[in-house]
């Protein structure tokens, strides 16, 4: 009952809305904490009632930063497994009947980024918390949601319950194969997905018995390109093939592998 990919079950997370009130009664509320690693946090929250008993909108939004705790000895980079992320969420509700209306819509929209750092150091460097990687190894993400939540209530035990959701989703991840200061090899993965899905359901709610029944449909499609760089030798030496060593000390070159794997799903 909670769509596609859901028969384990689901964790579904309700954000706060702004609760309908009889006047226009803003509320705000801001945080702003530091720490280590020149660690910054910023949030803020707007809630109001636009039209008393009818309309209310609540913005919140969220601005994290921190250098993380490893250095890159190689690159002279302080800010190896730094993160950055922003998040930003509007809901807005809409009950034109007031509390004894039939009709009710929600409407959320979220805008998140994140760019992490790699946490990753070979383990003779754990303790001294210092990455060697000669290439950049980091992890960006990029996703807009938007959902429209729609009840109608058919009578004291009926009521039908409509969601249109839409994800769209870009991440970039960027590898060094060998974790090291030499140009061993590299790699650059780029995923993109995008989907939408429309739900149903009729709701039946009385004293002894209660269920529902409904429709779901999703339509998306995702999109996996990689791309590598890798030093021939080195491969070689790491996957254990160099037979003759004697082979594996020629100056084998280069080889440039990229791929890519589209999918479409509806259900």
């Amino acid at each position: 009952s909670q769509g596609r990919n859901a028969m384990a079950g689901a964790v579904i997370v309700n954000t706060r809305e702004h609760e309908l009130v009889g006047g226009v009664h803003p509320q705000f509320s801001a945080r702003l904490a530091g720490g280590n690693a020149d660690s910054l946090q910023g949030a803020g929250a707007l809630g109001m009632t636009l039209a008393p008993d009818e309309l209310a909108l609540r913005i919140v939004s969220d601005q994290r930063m921190d250098d993380g705790d490893i250095y890159n000895a190689t690159r002279g980079q302080k800010d190896w497994a730094g993160r950055r992320s922003s998040g930003t969420r509007i809901r807005a509700k809409w009950q034109p009947g007031g509390d004894g209306g039939a009709y009710s819509a929600l409407l959320s929209a979220a805008d998140l980024d994140l760019d992490q750092g790699s946490r990753y150091v070979l383990m003779s460097q754990e303790q001294a918390r210092v990455s060697l990687s000669d290439a950049p190894q980091d992890y960006d993400n990029r996703s807009r949601l938007a959902s429209l939540e729609q009840r109608l209530r058919l009578g004291e035990d009926w009521s039908l319950r409509a969601i249109s959701a839409w994800i769209e989703s870009g991440t970039r991840s960027r590898f060094d194969l060998d974790y090291g200061a030499e140009d061993q090899g590299r790699t650059l993965q780029q995923e993109d997905a995008r989907g939408f899905s429309q739900e149903l359901r009729l709701q039946y709610a009385g004293e002894t018995l209660q269920g529902s029944v409904g429709a779901y449909y999703f339509n998306g499609r995702d999109g996996d390109r990689s791309a590598a760089n890798i030093d021939l030798n080195a491969f070689l030496e790491i996957t254990g093939l160099c037979g003759v060593q004697l082979a594996c000390s020629l100056p084998l070159g280069r080889v440039q592998i990229d791929s890519s794997n589209p999918s479409r799903v509806r259900d």
